[in-house]
């Protein structure tokens, strides 16, 4: 475990900023609550109906909770969201950065949920967090009563060759060369019209953050054969990294409940830039889960 995933002092002071910054922009009722874990101290957002249906909502890697939890707050109307800073990547849980290779992941989340009292809930996990997610789905499935996979990490991979060349490659560049032109070409594979907050989102990470490009390991049919919560999938055409083309096949061999598998079409990594596929996605979603909690 690395002792800090900032390069400097003065980069987590200027991730924090943004961080603040952005929570404060949803503009919402919340509070906030550190869960002690197993892998340290962990910082969740609370927000919705007290007495709603609780949904556990793990953001992507190299990323804050709050550039994330807003493109998801329509649930807040129907369901209690609880929102955890991932350990390890920029937010205010524990920098502990954990192996994403074993289940270390999933016994952090049973950990959030044993911590917030939550016996059961539904599960959204975006990019990384659907690595999460899944490793979840494998150490203690029937804690998951639905599940809802958006580009997610633990699946299936693009290839390595074209992670280097078409972003790996305009990254580093960036890195070396810093200007607002190189910046958007490094974005571009993952989001072809970026907005301004993706744009400050992206650059202050790379500024400041110890980047991690090892995503979760994907999962095997054996894992997940008792994971059995109806499960919910959304990949993205042109995702440079979890492409659809690679996801949905593999999905279907290995979630053993996946009622609905979906390509984005079009959509890259960050579909969400696209209002009308953000607004598709998120009443999908909310479908999705109302369906569970009126079972229930």
């Amino acid at each position: 475990m690395s002792t800090t995933i900032y390069k400097s002092p003065a980069g987590e002071v200027k991730m924090m900023e943004l961080y603040n910054k952005q929570l404060a922009k949803l503009k919402i009722e919340y509070k906030t609550t550190q869960i002690d874990t197993r892998f340290g101290s962990t910082h969740v957002i609370i927000t919705g109906p007290e007495h709603a249906p609780p949904v556990l909502l793990f953001q992507g890697g190299n990323t804050t909770n709050p550039y994330i939890l807003e493109k998801f707050l329509p649930l807040a109307k129907h369901f209690r969201l609880y929102a955890p800073d991932t350990v390890g990547h920029p937010g205010k849980s524990a920098q502990n950065s954990l192996s994403p290779r074993d289940t270390s992941y999933g016994k952090w989340a049973v950990d959030i949920m044993d911590g917030l009292g939550l016996a059961q809930a539904s599960v959204v996990g975006t990019s990384w967090g659907g690595g999460i997610l899944l490793q979840l789905g494998a150490c203690t499935p029937e804690r998951i009563t639905k599940a809802v996979l958006i580009v997610p990490a633990g699946i299936a991979n693009s290839s390595m060759r074209r992670v280097i060349k078409d972003l790996a490659i305009p990254m580093f560049l960036y890195q070396l060369f810093p200007n607002r032109k190189r910046l958007l070409q490094a974005i571009q594979p993952l989001a072809s019209d970026p907005d301004e907050d993706t744009i400050e989102m992206v650059q202050t990470v790379f500024h400041h953050v110890k980047v991690k490009a090892e995503m979760p390991g994907n999962v095997t049919k054996e894992e997940l054969a008792a994971f059995t919560a109806p499960t919910m999938l959304f990949a993205a055409e042109n995702d440079i990294i979890f492409p659809a083309n690679r996801v949905i096949p593999q999905a279907k061999k290995v979630i053993p409940n996946l009622t609905v598998a979906e390509q984005l079409n079009g959509a890259s990594h960050l579909f969400f830039q696209s209002y009308d596929q953000l607004q598709y996605v998120q009443k999908q979603i909310s479908d999705f889960l109302l369906h569970a909690a009126k079972e229930s």
